[in-house]
Order: C-alpha cells, then sequence, then structure tokens
C-alpha cells in the first residue's frame, strides 16, 4: 500500500483493499495514530491483506500507535529479511493493547512480552530475537533499549537491568554471547567543570537459559547531570535463539 513515501502522518484512517502495508521503496518517517487496517472503524467491513510489512530498502522507518491490523500477530514476508541498512519500524499499543509492542531493524526484532517476566520487575519483558540477520559489528551500534536518567548525583552510582536466554528447545542459547557482544552502558560527564563525556560498561554474563542474570554498570558523574543507559548487543549469524530483557532499570 505505502510505497516511496517519505515523512506523512495518518490519524484515525481506514485503510482496505491492499496487499501489503509496508511495499518497499524508500519509506521514511512515516506515522499512523488510531488507524485501521483491512477494517473500518464504524461497521463491520473488512478486507483481506497478505503481510504487515512486505520487504525493506535502506532507510526505511514507520510508526504505528494504537492501530488495529488484520493479523495477530504482525506478519513478515521473508523478503523483509534483507541486509537493508538504516531500518528501524515499531508499533505500539498493537490492536488495541495497551503496551504491547514490536519492532524491527536490521540487527533483530523486539516483542513485548506479558509471560516470560521477571518476579519483582516490569510487568512485560522485551523479547529479543531474529540475531541470524546481524553482520557483525554493526548489531553493537544500535542499542536494544534506552533509558534517561536526570540530575545524577555527582556520587558513585550503580545501574542494574536483568537478562536472562531463552525458555527452551531452539530458543536456548548453547553458546552465550560475551561481556563484549552483550552489555549495560553508561553515558555521562566524569568532570565536574566541563561537558566532557565518559562510558562505563558492564562485564557480566549470561551463564545459563534458566536465570534472570543481573547486569551492573557503576560510574562516578563529575557533577549532577543527565545520563544515559544503553543495553547493547554484537552477536551475528545465530539462528532461533531469544533474549528476554526485563526493561525495569534499578538503582542498586
Amino acid at each position: 500500500m505505502f510505497a516511496a513515501v517519505a515523512e506523512n502522518l495518518f490519524k484515525n484512517c481506514d485503510f482496505v483493499g491492499f496487499d501489503s502495508i509496508i511495499a518497499a521503496s524508500t519509506i521514511e518517517k512515516i506515522s499512523f495514530f488510531n488507524c485501521n487496517f483491512g477494517k473500518y472503524g464504524h461497521n463491520v467491513n473488512t478486507s483481506t491483506y497478505n503481510n504487515e510489512f512486505y520487504a525493506i530498502t535502506n532507510g526505511d522507518s514507520s510508526y504505528f500507535n494504537n492501530c488495529i491490523f488484520g493479523h495477530d500477530p504482525p506478519q513478515v514476508h521473508s523478503s523483509f529479511w534483507n541486509y537493508a541498512l538504516g531500518v528501524n519500524h515499531r508499533m505500539d499499543n498493537y490492536n488495541g493493547v495497551s503496551g504491547r509492542s514490536y519492532s524491527w531493524n536490521q540487527w533483530y526484532a523486539t516483542a513485548s512480552n506479558g509471560t516470560v517476566v521477571r518476579s519483582g520487575g516490569a510487568s512485560k519483558s522485551l523479547e529479543v530475537y531474529h540475531f541470524d540477520i546481524c553482520q557483525g559489528w554493526r548489531g553493537l551500534i544500535t542499542p536494544i533499549i534506552e533509558w534517561v536518567e536526570w540530575d545524577v548525583p555527582a556520587s558513585s552510582q550503580t545501574r542494574t537491568v536483568y537478562i536472562r536466554g531463552g525458555t527452551g528447545g531452539a530458543e536456548n542459547w548453547s553458546t552465550f554471547p560475551t561481556a563484549d557482544q552483550l552489555f549495560l552502558e553508561a553515558e555521562y560527564c566524569d568532570e565536574a567543570g566541563t561537558n566532557h563525556v565518559a562510558f562505563a560498561i558492564s562485564d557480566d554474563v549470561l551463564t545459563d537459559n534458566t536465570t534472570w542474570t543481573a547486569f551492573s554498570v557503576t560510574f562516578v558523574p563529575g557533577k549532577v547531570d543527565r545520563v544515559v543507559y544503553r543495553l547493547r548487543v554484537g552477536v551475528q549469524n545465530i539462528t532461533g535463539v531469544k533474549l528476554y530483557v526485563d526493561p525495569q532499570l534499578n538503582a542498586a
């Protein structure tokens, strides 16, 4: 349905009679809010279509929030995974369900998961998969998830997130990522009188597929300021495995 489209915003629209929502060829910064795909918002008439996403090209990006779709979960054609660069597609509140989200880029895909959760953590985990499309160092330049914390004190700080491997079968890891391939990063100012930026990273590693493992980063800001935390992954060509991330950032 959408091809060669850039910087468009659609609100409260019904779209019917198409083959795929994103058909490929330069989809850049196109956003949808409260839209219905394959369905009419105010009557029972519907139409069928084949895929939410058919294919991607370099720089493709789209965003959907509180939209209703014809497939559950979203249908992605195999031609979508073609190693295009600079790709970022995201869906939030999928089919009107609060907190249900999906994302796709050239390194991996994510989905919210309300079943595999950590006791005492967030109500949903972030399921990360499709690592078979990662290409070497490229997986390190885009974080899985990012947190921003303001007015962090100028004293020793430790922040922790929890990660676990698969839950059985093919999604289990047999060879776990190293500390250089999966880590929590803190970006902060380390000098009192300047905006000089420093980075600290965790050195924790996963060792099994059943334990929520703490990934912690410790640092000392030089002044009260903003700190950005990123969880990064850099594995490649690993088929079927998954990571689960508790998105709760813990101050400990």
